[in-house]
């Protein structure tokens, strides 16, 4: 599951990832992610830092608190290295990433192999 408040963005992340042979959900709007992962069940999440209405912790915070998504794991993605919070254990992708690393870290993550900040 993809959720990027940049629509051009999180459309070309999918389309990368289908290429690859992954199903892809995507959202731009932060305040449907739980229901979202409610209703299809991630294997993953990418999920953008700064977004209007929700930013991408208060999000990962929800998840976190849902007995039934708190095991998927999630990618934090920012353009900015000062958003990183080092309270949240989650990887952060910083943009602009290139494919190589978006495929590595979607790839480790899913083998559950820790993936490090890129």
């Amino acid at each position: 599951m993809i959720v990027d408040d940049m629509p051009a963005a999180t459309r070309a992340m999918g389309k990368l990832l289908e290429k690859r042979g992954y199903d892809t959900i995507e959202d731009t709007d932060s305040t449907k992610a739980l229901a979202l992962a409610h209703k299809f069940k991630p294997d993953l999440i990418l999920l953008d830092v700064s977004m209007p209405w929700k930013n991408g912790y208060e999000v990962a915070n929800d998840l976190s608190q849902d007995n039934q998504l708190r095991d998927i794991p999630v990618i934090m993605m920012t353009a900015y290295e000062q958003e990183i919070d080092p309270v949240h254990t989650q990887p952060v992708l910083i943009k602009p990433f290139t494919i190589e690393e978006l495929l590595e870290n979607v790839a480790k993550c899913l083998r559950g192999q820790p993936v490090t900040s890129v």
